[in-house]
């Protein structure tokens, strides 16, 4: 595939993201991040509250890669955002994941536990 057919993909992939999140999240601004250069680090493919989300639409995503660049790029902004990698591959059959460090989500398990106390 090449190069403009697949950065197509992958914006398309991002505005899909954007548009989950934003169901998810109703009232909250969500929507696709400008990919331009802020403050030596790359903004967040997916702009929302709370999450740094990256978006990787490919056959073979590298999470461990993709999760690094949004734990490092998530601290860079300095935004306290909790670095999440949404990845979806070419093949059809396979549904999207989303990806996060165990202790972030361990915390939501905290959290949500803390709430069904209440």
């Amino acid at each position: 595939m090449g190069g403009t057919t697949s950065r197509n993909k992958g914006k398309r992939w991002e505005r899909e993201v954007a548009r989950l999140i934003r169901e998810a999240m109703p009232g909250e601004i969500v929507k696709r991040g400008f990919q331009s250069r802020y403050g030596g680090s790359e903004e967040a493919d997916v702009e929302c509250p709370i999450y740094h989300v990256e978006a990787k639409h490919q056959q073979a995503v590298n999470i461990w890669a993709a999760m690094r660049q949004a734990r490092d790029d998530a601290k860079a902004r300095g935004l306290g955002k909790v670095p999440v990698v949404i990845a979806k591959r070419d093949a059809r059959t396979d549904e999207p994941i989303a990806v996060m460090r165990l202790e972030d989500w361990l915390d939501l398990v905290r959290e949500r536990d803390g709430l069904d106390r209440l």
